[in-house]
């Protein structure tokens, strides 16, 4: 594989690679080695599907388990049906990311507190990233506090700014 970086699109950060390879190999290195892995993907197989599948698993949680998934140019067996999908404009160009219309927590609706501070953002609504490899996802406190306050058991430790919630809880 030739790409230098992740699952990611040919954006600033990756431009900043492709000029910095191109200025110190040329510009054949830079459409070589510079573009993303998923872009050099596609590239290579034009005439493939230019989609992908990630489904995270999960080991002996709670009592199940499930395998991952991770297909490029196809479907997970069960979800065909996402090629009939409504398509949800990407609101950042760098990111997998799309306007959050309304969260629930256990059925009950949460008000959006303040404006995105993200560019592009209509008013009352938020911004949803994809993101397949942080742990610990940018909330705003309102909702952290919303989602995990409703967990019975739950407790807030604030030694640690954390919420402590029992193993066994399921939340809606």
């Amino acid at each position: 594989m030739r790409g230098i970086l992740g699952m990611g699109f040919d954006t600033k950060i990756i431009g900043n690679v492709y000029q910095t390879i191109r200025t110190a190999w040329g510009a054949e290195a830079a459409e070589q080695l510079g573009h993303s892995f998923l872009t050099h993907l596609f590239d290579l197989q034009a005439s493939l599907p230019n989609n992908f599948d990630a489904r995270l698993g999960r080991t002996e949680t709670v009592g199940v388990s499930n395998i991952g998934t991770f297909i490029i140019s196809e479907h997970a067996a069960g979800y065909e049906d996402v090629e009939e999908a409504h398509k949800l404009k990407r609101v950042q160009e760098d990111h997998w990311s799309v306007i959050v219309d309304e969260v629930r927590v256990s059925g009950f609706p949460v008000t959006f507190v303040n404006q995105s501070s993200v560019m592009g953002v209509p008013e009352g609504k938020l911004l949803a990233a994809f993101d397949t490899g942080f742990t610990n996802p940018s909330l705003p406190r309102y909702l952290v506090d919303s989602i995990y306050s409703s967990i019975e058991g739950a407790v807030f430790f604030q030694l640690f700014n954390v919420w402590i919630v029992p193993c066994g809880s399921v939340i809606d």
